[in-house]
Parts: C-alpha cells; structure tokens; sequence
C-alpha cells in the first residue's frame, strides 16, 4: 500500500512538473517572437495591460499603446505592446491570450484581422474574466468586454464625399482592398461608397482585391495593375499595408504626380508621404484615442462589473493643410 501511494505521488508530482515545463517553453517561444515595447516598469504597479496584434498591424497598434500607456498611471497600470518582428513570426490571437491567462495580465487590447476569427476572452488563474477590449473586426460569437471599431456605412459615405472634393477631372478610381479577411466589412463600406457616390460621367471606378491570389504577392498586383491600366489616376486604399503599397508603387513607377492616393490609417511613414505631397489625404481614426478608451473600459469593467459593448471611433480626415495645422500648434 504504502509502495503504490509513493508511485501515485511520484506520478502527480512528475505530471505537474511536465505542466510546468510546457507553460515555460509556451512563454519562452511567444517571447522569442514578439517585438515588446514595456511604458514602465512592472514592478510596483497594480496592473499590467498587454496590448497585442499581427505584424500587420504594428503601426496602427503602436500609437493605440501610446495613448493606453498615456492614461496608465491614472489606473495605476503598466502598458506592454506585444508584436512579431515579421510576417514569419505572426503569433495567433489566440496564443496571446493564453500568453495573458500565463502571465496573469490585468486586461488585453487586441487587434483582430479577420472578422470571421472567433476571440474569448482569457480567464485568470481563479476562473475570472480577464477584460478583452477588441479592435479592428468583430465577430458577434466572440467573447469580449467591447469593441471599439468604425461605422463601415458611415466609412462609405465619407469616402464618396472626400472623393467628390478632390477628383481629377475625368477620374479613374481604382479601390484597392484585401477582402481575404473582411468582405463582408467591405463589402458594407463599398455600398455606402457607391450609393453616396452617385452617377457621375466624370468619373469611373472599379476594385482590387489583394490577398486572394497566394501565388503572386500583392505589391505586384498592384504594380501590374497600374502598368496595363495607366489611364488610372485616384487611388483609395482600405488598409494601411494597402497604402504603402501602393505608394511605394506609385513612386517606382515616377507617377507621383498623376495619381491621387487617399490613404488608409495615420502612421509615421503615411504623415511623411502626406506632408510630401504622395498622398492628397489619410482616412484616420484617432487611435491614440482609441487606447485611452479601451482603458477606459477596461477599468470601467474591473469596478463596475460592466462596459460598453460597442464604441464607434471618430473617422477623420487629414490632409496636408490639416496636418501643417496640427504641427503649428505642437
């Protein structure tokens, strides 16, 4: 008796021990693939908010931390922005989360691409929710505390009146989209567009779909669609990557100055080709504003028990003249 209670122990001990090993190798892979930006130390503070996302998404949740990490000591709180250094090192939304459930973390901002992925939200080591606020796409089976995303329909609209104020004259629109993740999300915006747009005889457009074709990357599509239709002349671009892609084709192509591009998400690089004249405008959502919110909510959640469910972000135009205004008053 007393020999098979020393192999029973034995064999709790050696499977508690295996756990542990498996959670320290999970942790030590997701570290060793992530670009990781900590505001503040951790020590001594109350909480640790991850803000997490693709590759793809780097820019857009670099200022989204920025403007958690401007609130954090508000809610006596430390931000992190977890992010793959590439494409090849992409960590699924879902392996962050359980990175978060490891770690104990107090709340998560994440990213989702694709409005079909499914998010819940992590749970700590008592079975407690741990706040997910998401961003970008949403899926109405996932599991979050809010979301904070744009008005698709509201887009179009927009988009169709920004276009009506700047076209060249006998326009030839070209919409370039990724609609291998967000078709239906796109699919919303391109009819408001449309409709808003209205009948116009001097201008025509029609749409890109990159992401589809896995055999030819989308900097070639693109390249290859502006060589065998040169007639066009006003780009909208509906993401972020889409916009440096297209820029960057416009530049090696030397038609900088014959195409107006209307760019997708402020960042670094797009305020540059914006104040130097390669982009006439940047579709904007404020997203510093959008991580002090989902503090916000985070923290509204953590006393009361409750947030709200759904945040429509600001859509704001920036041009060159708005952009030398805000420099202006820096």
């Amino acid at each position: 008796m007393k020999n098979s209670t020393t192999k029973m122990i034995s064999f709790i001990f050696s499977m508690m021990l295996v756990f542990v090993v498996i959670l320290v190798i999970f942790s030590v892979n997701i570290l060793n693939k992530q670009e990781s930006y900590v505001a503040l130390s951790a020590e001594g503070y109350k909480n640790h908010i991850l803000v997490v996302g693709t590759h793809t998404d780097a820019a857009f949740l670099q200022e989204v931390y920025e403007g958690a990490a401007s609130v954090a000591d508000d809610y006596d709180a430390v931000v992190e922005l977890l992010l793959p250094d590439s494409h090849a090192d992409d960590v699924s939304i879902s392996s962050w989360l359980e990175y978060a459930e490891y770690i104990g973390a107090s709340g998560v901002i994440a990213y989702i691409d694709d409005e079909k992925e499914i998010v819940n939200s992590p749970v700590d080591i008592t079975g407690k929710k741990i706040p997910l606020v998401t961003l970008g796409n949403d899926n109405p089976n996932s599991s979050h505390i809010s979301y904070i995303g744009t008005n698709k329909y509201e887009l179009g609209r927009q988009l169709a009146k920004l276009v009506n104020s700047i076209k060249p004259q006998n326009a030839q629109l070209l919409v370039v989209a990724d609609t291998n993740y967000n078709s239906e999300a796109t699919n919303i915006m391109v009819a408001a567009f449309s409709e808003s747009l209205g009948s116009s005889s001097n201008l025509s457009w029609h749409m890109l779909e990159t992401g589809r074709n896995k055999n030819v990357s989308s900097d070639e599509i693109i390249r290859q669609t502006f060589l065998k239709r040169p007639e066009i002349n006003m780009v909208i671009c509906l993401s972020l990557e889409d916009t440096l892609r297209v820029t960057q084709s416009v530049i090696d192509l030397n038609k900088t100055g014959d195409i107006k591009i209307i760019g997708f998400h402020e960042s670094e690089k797009t305020l540059e080709y914006l104040s130097k004249g390669i982009l006439s405008a940047i579709i904007s959502f404020n997203p510093e504003k959008i991580g002090k919110t989902a503090m916000k909510e985070i923290f509204d959640y953590k006393q009361n028990g409750y947030a709200n469910g759904y945040i429509v972000s600001d859509i704001n135009i920036i041009t060159k003249q708005t952009l030398a205004r805000r420099e202006h008053l820096k």
